[in-house]
């Protein structure tokens, strides 16, 4: 192989490599085509959930003659046949679930006692162990009176949605609750089957919500799995809805204070944590947009879900409630998780429950501990809480000190540090008292715009 071949070939493989670059679109060109592909889809969603809602007026027309024709036939339509005939209109595949008992099972670990609902199959009952109220009552998180968590999703020209649906428990016969502690972890799992051939339920098809809970922590796994539905859930599906909305309660003693400190915080993948307005009620559509986790948070404490992937265009929105001292705001987030009928493997989360402690929320790198206000704007200030204000406090706290003597300290504390500074400041100062008299007959003996000069020069030998 002589030279010129060589040369020809290292020729041939750079424009090659070139020509590669040119052609492939860059990180964020990838990134805007994914988010047109994904508008796209979610405008076609939209379109198609109006259709749906015209086939629900339709439906519902349909239901009615069926009742008629009932009762034309001498059958006694009561109000269960009634719901029957509406759910399996409305649910299609799912409709033998729309009727059940609203059990609760029970699952806790060191820190967290959790009751799970079978309407929904979701958490409708969060307590924290380890603290307690302002009036000392058990600090409850999240309550069965506030919550709503739910998949929507395409279904034989029905939207679905597993809030409105009654779950079976995975649970171990003659078992009311579970517990785990330290290192160890335990799964419990909640179904939803669909409706065989002759209306009952279809062990073989199912939604399932799999809990994992660990003993030491704060934040467990959730893990959604859909079984066999390829020909349940609309093939042409990209995305679920994910819609979740609480009530958040009151539970420290300044109402106003809390109220001030509660909002919606959310993290876009990749980038940086933002929030909703703490002190006005406030809404975002971040259309194209994706994010890693929403959270729900209060002045010491927050709720908090996590993407394993990502969380599509979002829909936020705080409202303050009118009137009352029991509930602080309404939280709301509407997203879309992505999924495709097809896949087999689970859509995962992780989902946060306890106190907004940096140290703690830090440990998860998902910048969680941005929620606490600790003037992130303004590097220095930042820095001084980190390494100096949240260390003290902690020290002192786990001595079981109290705030008020740990503030006392601090106080001391950063008055030693800055010591230095103000001495110096101060010493300034007094020679400045001290030369004041020379300085103004200096102005006396000078008094004209013309000796500005003269005067300096004199102010500077003084």
């Amino acid at each position: 192989m002589n030279k010129n071949t060589i040369i020809g070939l290292l020729l041939i493989f750079g424009i090659f490599i070139g020509y590669t670059y040119l052609v492939t679109p860059s990180h964020e060109e990838q990134v805007a085509l994914r988010r047109k592909a994904d508008s796209t889809f979610l405008a076609a969603q939209a379109k198609r959930e109006a259709d749906i809602k015209a086939i629900a007026r339709h439906r519902a027309i349909t239901v009615a003659k069926e009742k008629e024709r009932l009762i034309a036939a001498g059958s006694k339509v009561d109000s269960l046949t009634l719901l029957r005939l509406t759910m399996k209109d409305e649910l299609g595949a799912f409709a033998v679930a729309a009727v059940g008992k609203d059990t609760s099972y029970v699952i806790e670990n060191d820190f967290l006692k959790l009751n799970i609902s079978a309407f929904g199959g979701t958490i409708d009952k969060v307590e924290l162990k380890d603290y307690v109220t302002w009036d000392k009552q058990p600090l409850i998180l999240m309550g069965k009176d506030s919550l709503r968590f739910g998949f929507s999703f395409f279904s034989n020209n029905r939207v679905v949605s597993t809030g409105k649906l009654y779950f079976q428990p995975v649970w171990p016969d003659g078992v009311e609750k579970l517990k785990v502690t330290g290192s160890d972890s335990l799964k419990f799992a909640m179904r939803v089957f669909t409706a065989s051939t002759d209306s009952t339920f279809d062990n073989s098809k199912y939604i399932e919500f799999l809990y994992t809970l660990y003993g030491n922590d704060h934040m467990i796994r959730f893990s959604v799995n859909m079984v066999n539905l390829r020909d349940v859930i609309d093939p042409a599906t990209k995305f679920l809805v994910l819609d979740w909305a609480s009530n958040l309660s009151r539970l420290e003693k300044s109402f106003n204070q809390e109220r001030m400190n509660s909002t919606v915080y959310f993290k876009y993948v990749d980038d940086k944590v933002d929030y909703l307005s703490e002190t006005k009620d406030d809404q975002k559509y971040l259309k194209n947009e994706r994010l890693k986790w929403v959270s729900f948070k209060q002045q010491f404490f927050s709720s908090t879900i996590i993407a394993d992937q990502f969380l599509s265009d979002p829909k936020m929105r705080v409202v303050t409630l009118p009137g009352g001292r029991n509930y602080l705001k309404t939280m709301e987030m509407e997203v879309g998780v992505p999924y495709e009928p097809t896949q087999t493997a689970p859509i995962d989360f992780s989902i946060y429950y306890g106190p907004n402690q940096y140290y703690g929320l830090k440990a998860y790198k998902l910048d969680l501990e941005k929620q606490i206000p600790l003037g992130w704007g303004f590097f220095l200030l930042a820095w001084i809480n980190i390494y100096a204000v949240i260390p003290v406090f902690t020290f002192f706290g786990n001595l079981g000190w109290n705030y008020g003597i740990i503030i006392l300290i601090l106080t001391i504390l950063l008055k030693i540090v800055l010591f230095p500074i103000a001495f110096k400041t101060y010493k300034s100062s007094a020679k400045m008292r001290v030369l004041k008299p020379d300085v103004d007959e200096l102005a006396l003996k000078f008094p004209k715009k013309e000796d500005a000069m003269k005067k300096q020069a004199a102010t500077m030998e003084l």
